[in-house]
């Protein structure tokens, strides 16, 4: 998903072949509607830095540009780890706890992060 450049907003981002190349790419992995059009963004978590390189410092930028130039795939290591850290959070609340979709929408993480009580 890195390397095809689907994740984040990259999918409406590039030339106008660079972005049906990627919307192609979705639609074959099944990120349409019913209708067959393939939303904007699907892969996009709407919060800066989780899964995607972040805003701040430029770093975004300063990326993709150095993917570009270079020809590599760079991997946002620390998104990822953000974005894998909330997946088993919810694998774990999911499986050990038995919780339905109507109560995790009642879970509110704090700013001091989830804390796990045992009571």
């Amino acid at each position: 998903m890195i390397a095809r450049r689907v994740l984040g907003n990259c999918p409406v981002n590039g030339t106008v072949q660079q972005r049906r190349e990627r919307q192609a790419w979705l639609r074959e992995w099944g990120y349409a509607d019913e209708n067959g059009r393939v939303y904007n963004c699907p892969l996009n978590g709407r919060v800066t830095g989780l899964l995607t390189w972040g805003l701040a410092g430029g770093d975004e930028r300063f990326n993709e540009d150095a993917a570009l130039k270079t020809g590599a795939v760079l991997v946002p290591i620390d998104s990822f780890a953000a974005a894998c850290a909330f997946g088993l959070l919810a694998v774990e609340l999911f499986t050990t706890t038995g919780m339905r979709m109507n109560e995790s929408m009642q879970i509110r993480l704090d700013p001091d992060c989830f804390v796990c009580l045992e009571m």
